[in-house]
This record gives C-alpha cells, structure tokens and sequence, in this order.
C-alpha cells in the first residue's frame, strides 16, 4: 500500500447584512499527490502535480476573486 501526502485546507466564511442576516459559507480544499478537490457551492476536482501548482493558485485566486464580487453585488442589492 502506497502512502500519499495529504493536506486540507478549511475555509469559512461568514457574512453579516442587516437586510440578509448572517451567511456562512464553507470551502473544503484537498490536495494529495495527483489531484486537488474543492468541495463546497462549487465543487471542483482538479489534476494536480507540482508542475501545474503555479495554475492551482491561479484558480484559487480567481475564486477568492469571484466570491469578493458576488459578496459586493449582493451588498448593493
């Protein structure tokens, strides 16, 4: 039996809005040898090796970015 790296990463993410309330949201990042998983509202599973890290943290930022865009329009809503 093989024994691959594992490593996870836990994000949380709580909003507070007068008009909305209070809203959590959960992401659950995984990488091990050969792919990476997120698991949450967007789940996504990615081939995975140190070649493309640099594409893996790309993505990352684009979802950091995607989230902050969602959170602002749903603010000026």
């Amino acid at each position: 039996m093989k024994v691959c790296k594992r490593y996870e990463v836990h994000l949380k993410s709580t909003r507070d809005s007068l008009s909305f309330g209070s809203k959590t949201v959960e992401l659950t990042l995984t990488l091990l040898e050969d792919h990476a998983r997120f698991t949450g509202p967007l789940s996504v599973l990615l081939p995975y090796s140190e070649r493309n890290a640099r594409e893996l943290l790309e993505f990352l930022k684009v979802l950091v970015e995607k989230a902050k865009l969602e959170a602002e329009a749903e603010r000026l809503r």
